[in-house]
């Protein structure tokens, strides 16, 4: 039996994968697990990988919200960061001083909220706690 997954779960663990860190899925307890944690080799079937960082649509992510940066200005210094793949950290700072870095975790924890519940569905899971963040207008 699968078990239903934490959606805020699968959000944090997406924000939370890097380069060197991705996660996996025990779709019998519905727990994220570190890949350390995994035996994978046992089951490969029940502890499936969440995206990785190369999967994620990050650059897509960051040019969707500063369309919606009014300022002209403002709007095409972050572009050139983005053109620029600077990483995220370097962008989030340069919102930051912008005043838009709430807005942008916002913004990003609900387009991951919807890749989570994409990947679910594709894991033919269901997800619990799926009251999804909002995104204020800038």
């Amino acid at each position: 039996m699968r078990a239903k997954l934490s959606l805020i779960d699968l959000v944090n663990a997406l924000e939370a994968t890097s380069r060197h860190i991705h996660w996996h899925v025990d779709l019998v307890t519905g727990d994220v697990l570190h890949p350390g944690a995994v035996p994978v080799a046992a089951a490969p079937a029940r502890y499936p990988s969440l995206p990785r960082v190369g999967e994620l649509p990050e650059a897509q992510m960051r040019r969707d919200f500063c369309e919606r940066v009014r300022d002209a200005d403002q709007r095409a210094g972050l572009v050139v960061l983005i053109d620029a793949d600077v990483p995220r950290a370097r962008f989030e700072s340069a919102l930051a001083k912008a005043g838009f870095l709430d807005e942008w975790v916002c913004y990003r924890r609900s387009r991951l909220a919807g890749l989570a519940l994409a990947w679910a569905a594709a894991q033919d899971v269901t997800c619990r706690d799926v009251g999804r963040p909002t995104f204020a207008t800038l």
